[in-house]
This record gives C-alpha cells, sequence and structure tokens, in this order.
C-alpha cells in the first residue's frame, strides 16, 4: 500500500501542468489522466482487501499486474469515471462494500467524476420520511431521490471524498458549496457528520453548524435537544444541531414553491448564507468526488 501511495504522488506530480508547463486545452488530458490514477489506486486497495490472505509473498508489481489483468477481464468501477462521457448511471462496487450498486454520475455541473448522491427539482418526492427510508435510500437515478446512509457511509469510509453542493433560486440565478474532507459515519455512530474539510464556494458555508451532529429522522430522534425533535419541528430529516443552529441547512426539508415560502419558509430546503433562513430553493444537487491525491 505504502508503494501504491509513493506511485500516486510521484505520477500526479510530474502531471501537475505547473511542473510540465500545460496549457488550457492540456487540462481535459490532465483531469482523464488523474481520473484514471485515481481509479488505478481505488481498483488496488479493494484487490489488497478482498485478497490479504493470499498476498504475503506479492510484491506491489505483482499486485499491479493482477489488478490490471482482472480488470480487463471483469471492467468494473469503484467510483464515477473522471471523464468528460461519464454521465448518467454507472454501477459501482465500493472497496469493503459487499453489494455493488447503481449510481448516478455527472461531468457537466462541476467537472468531471461526481456522484450525485442527492437531487431535488419539484415536490414530486417526499423527504418527510422514516428511518428506513434514509437508511436505505429512496426515489429514482432518472429524477429526484437520495442514494441512502448506508452507502454514503460506504462511499465516504473507502477514502477521502470531496462534497459538492449546488443551489438554484426561483430567480434562475445558482450558487454552490464545497467542502473537501466529508465523512458520514455509521449507523452505529447515527451517521454523523464527522468531517467537512474546507469550504469553497458562493453560497456560503452553512454546512459547518451540522458538523459532529448525528442523522434525525421523526422517527429516530439523534439531535443534541432532548426536549424537542427537529426533523418534526421542521418537518424534514437532517444532520439536526438543536433547532435552532440547526436552521443554517436543511436541503431535505419541504419543497416550497414561490407562493408557500412566507407560510412554510422555515420548513423548506434552507441554506441560511445566501437566501436566508426563510428561502426555499427550486433545485438543489449533491455530489461526492474522490479527493486527488496529488
Amino acid at each position: 500500500m505504502k508503494f501504491l501511495l509513493i506511485l500516486m504522488a510521484v505520477i500526479c506530480l510530474n502531471l501537475n501542468p505547473r511542473v510540465l508547463g500545460l496549457s488550457d486545452k492540456d487540462m481535459e488530458t490532465q483531469w482523464r489522466l488523474e481520473g484514471e490514477l485515481d481509479e488505478l489506486y481505488a481498483l488496488a486497495k479493494a484487490y489488497i482487501q478482498d485478497n490479504l490472505y493470499r498476498l504475503k509473498s506479492a510484491t506491489a508489481f505483482e499486485i499491479l499486474k493482477n489488478v490490471a489483468n482482472d480488470t480487463a477481464a471483469n471492467p468494473t468501477y469503484t467510483t464515477c469515471p473522471r471523464k468528460a462521457e461519464a454521465n448518467g448511471v454507472y454501477t459501482v462496487k465500493i472497496p469493503g462494500h459487499q453489494e455493488s450498486f447503481e449510481v448516478l454520475c455527472d461531468a457537466e455541473l462541476a467537472g468531471y467524476g461526481w456522484t450525485v448522491i442527492a437531487r431535488r427539482t419539484n415536490s414530486s418526492l417526499n423527504f418527510f420520511t422514516n428511518w428506513r427510508e434514509y437508511k436505505e435510500g429512496f426515489g429514482n437515478l432518472s429524477g429526484d431521490f437520495f442514494i441512502g446512509l448506508n452507502k454514503l457511509h460506504a462511499i465516504t469510509k473507502s477514502e477521502v471524498h470531496e462534497l459538492y453542493i449546488h443551489l438554484e433560486d426561483f430567480e434562475g440565478e445558482t450558487r454552490y458549496a464545497q467542502y473537501d474532507e466529508f465523512l458520514i459515519e455509521s449507523e452505529k455512530q447515527f451517521y454523523a457528520m464527522s468531517s467537512l474539510g474546507k469550504f469553497t464556494g458562493d453560497a456560503g458555508d452553512s454546512l459547518r453548524h451540522q458538523l459532529g451532529m448525528n442523522f434525525t429522522t421523526y422517527d429516530q430522534d439523534n439531535d443534541v435537544i432532548n426536549s424537542d425533535n427537529c426533523a418534526i419541528k421542521y418537518m424534514g430529516s437532517w444532520w439536526h444541531n438543536n433547532c435552532t443552529e440547526s436552521h443554517f441547512s436543511h436541503l431535505f426539508g419541504l419543497y416550497l414553491d414561490a407562493e408557500n415560502e412566507g407560510t412554510f419558509g422555515e420548513n423548506g430546503m434552507i441554506w441560511k448564507t445566501w437566501r436566508g433562513k426563510n428561502y426555499s430553493y427550486k433545485r438543489m444537487q449533491m455530489m461526492l468526488r474522490p479527493k486527488c491525491v496529488c
């Protein structure tokens, strides 16, 4: 494993545009190669985990050769590929997760290689639902959906991931928030949001108030206040804090159109640092991508 990390670091350093003097036209090639390197590292890591019992005397070069042979015979992905054509549904196998599953990949909104974990574009899908559905996921990859807390934990635990949140208001303006080390714990820890990393973006950092918080639904009260269930109070599941601090962000709240914002605004899809705590957005999309090891 140490060899793989060193190999990746050396190759990524050599691909740095400042080192090679690459022009803007070469950036797409760089992204593609970096994506393939990320995929190679993930495949090698998964191979070691799955075959550790018979690798005691194997060399790193033998492992890489076996990974290449296995991949050629049985093509698989551990995450969305970092390439321009990787839009749509892909089947992935996350290291440490027993079952493969389908994910929605997005290569248009914020660059290549993003896995969509939640999308909301209208009021057709009810996000005010129970613990079991949030655990397993609900909706449809062709429309609005949530990937599920079990899968979210498996993805973020497999390697360091960055989180990208895209927001659109009813006037057509868009903004984003990005965090470079996003981690969700297991069900035993109530799917706590244990890491966010550094923030960048023009929507403001509304998620920081959820750092360290457990996930709460109307039938599973895991917030920090004993006298109330924030999911019931705000009609939406989330990494609620104390029902006051938690209201800086609440993207799983009710989907409200412009006519209902004044009446139910606090129960809507909230991102306080952009349009305030009473404004509910028209569209939102949450995505994950492995953080580059360069």
